[in-house]
């Protein structure tokens, strides 16, 4: 049984690193994009895999009480930053007066992290809306089930949408490696 669980986690391994190959190539497909657009690609010291990485630093800086869940609080200062002022009236409005309350938690995100969390909320308003999800699941677990030409190009063709669908194989992969286990021990 030992041998037979080294060759599980060994190719558990090698999915994942093929997994974390295709998200990369997603992501540089999507900066090439970005560049192609005029947008200019930034460069990044890492690839990644999914929401909270891309918006590491954004998260770590806005929500630090909220260490083990901070998407609700990551989406709530995006969403004020997008219906706030601009980027240079909230500037000036902070330095002009640093205590006034509903300037100072405005939020700048990178432009990958803004990137994911637009893919994100595009992805998840449109299946709500259209009413594709069941009472019942995430908006994830909806997102991976409808076809992929249902869904706008902007969150089909997104990173966001390409690292929920390969979390979703992942995990789908490791179901199926448990209850082979199960059913061999």
């Amino acid at each position: 049984m030992g041998r037979r669980h080294g060759v599980i986690r060994g190719f558990i391994f090698v999915l994942f690193l093929l997994l974390c190959a295709t998200a990369a190539a997603n992501v540089s497909r999507e900066e090439q994009s970005h560049t192609r657009e005029g947008g200019g690609a930034q460069a990044t010291a890492e690839p990644s895999f999914s929401l909270l990485s891309v918006c590491k630093q954004e998260a770590h800086k806005l929500c630090p009480r909220q260490e083990h869940a901070p998407l609700k609080c990551l989406l709530h200062h995006f969403a004020s930053s997008r219906s706030g002022p601009g980027i240079n009236e909230a500037r000036n409005l902070a330095s002009a007066n640093p205590h006034r309350r509903s300037y100072r938690n405005t939020a700048f995100f990178n432009r990958e992290c803004a990137a994911w969390l637009r893919a994100r909320e595009e992805c998840v308003s449109f299946v709500r809306r259209a009413g594709y999800c069941r009472d019942d699941e995430t908006a994830r677990e909806c997102l991976r089930r409808i076809p992929q030409h249902v869904l706008r190009p902007s969150c089909r063709n997104s990173a966001y949408y390409n690292s929920v669908l390969l979390y979703g194989k992942m995990k789908q992969q490791q179901q199926q490696e448990s209850v082979s286990q199960d059913s061999s021990a």
